[in-house]
């Protein structure tokens, strides 16, 4: 396999995927953070009817491994990245 790193469009299929790397790359702030981070209560579930909705999001790995992730969303007009996340 190719040690290159690529960037690629997500599908519903890797909501689990996503959910976990945003919740490892979050995982130092539990606790720390007043009020706790919504990163939290991302889920799969969640995650994957955003993405049925038409919300978006572009993952980073290399592989076939994911090393990271943002969420992309149309939002009036304008274009919003959100939990940008990558592992630890």
């Amino acid at each position: 396999m190719s040690d290159t790193s690529v960037l690629r469009m997500a599908t519903i299929g890797d909501a689990a995927s996503i959910a976990a790397t945003i919740a490892a790359s979050f995982a130092q702030y539990r606790g720390k953070l007043v009020p706790e981070s919504g990163a939290f209560r991302e889920t799969a579930e969640a995650i994957a009817a955003e993405l049925a909705r038409g919300a978006s999001a572009i993952i980073a790995e290399r592989n076939g491994e994911m090393l990271g992730c943002v969420l992309v969303e149309e939002m009036e007009g304008d274009l919003y990245f959100g939990r940008l996340s990558v592992l630890p």
